[in-house]
């Protein structure tokens, strides 16, 4: 969209010649009347003008605040989507939870099953965890939470990313089975991170 110009009224060249039986007096009223008329027709034009640019303003403020509006709604959609994928995938598995821990002090490495309330989701997993923490945490397994972070780009939904949680620090994990995929819960779009908790 473009702002409107600004088109002075300029009848063609505007050069008046007075007539061969036209007095003087008649020659000044008739360019009198002509300037007039151009100052009349230059006022229109400039109001129409200022009308178009009054107009046009307000479209660019609407389809300022149109934007900023569906930038809202996109984001409070998103939040709304992304809990009720976040339900979806706590009703489907129910909580999640570590059990079984065993520890390798040569890799430092904490290996628990990934297990589900809900279903039969039983996964083993690796905790990096250093020597001095390992019996503290595997002696509480029961206080340490799973933090997942769902791949949901393609039609079912996976494990992207997974930590443990224990005593609010975060020690990274992995997957050691190579299928990681869930319950298909429907096509998703985004990356969606959960805490379980008992």
């Amino acid at each position: 969209m473009k702002p409107p110009e600004n088109i002075k009224y300029n009848p063609r060249a505007l050069s008046l010649i007075k007539r061969e039986f036209e007095t003087s007096k008649a020659f000044d009223k008739r360019v009198i009347s002509v300037q007039k008329e151009t100052e009349v027709k230059d006022y229109l034009v400039e109001q129409r003008h200022k009308e178009k640019t009054v107009i046009y303003n307000q479209a660019l403020e609407s389809d300022t605040s149109l934007s900023d509006e569906k930038k809202q709604r996109q984001s409070r959609s998103e939040d709304v989507y992304l809990d009720f994928v976040n339900t979806s995938i706590i009703n489907v598995l129910g909580a999640l939870y570590f059990s079984n821990p065993t520890y390798n002090a040569d890799t430092q490495k904490m290996f628990v099953y990934l297990s589900s309330k809900k279903s039969n989701f039983n996964k083993l997993v690796a905790i990096d965890l250093p020597i001095e923490e390992a019996k503290l945490f595997k002696a509480n397994i029961t206080q340490t939470f799973p933090v997942l972070e769902f791949n949901t780009s393609r039609k079912a939904l996976s494990i992207a990313k997974i930590s443990a949680d224990f005593l609010n620090k975060v020690y990274p994990a992995q997957l050691l089975k190579n299928n990681n995929s869930l319950p298909v819960l429907g096509a998703v779009q985004k990356n969606i991170t959960s805490k379980f908790s008992k």
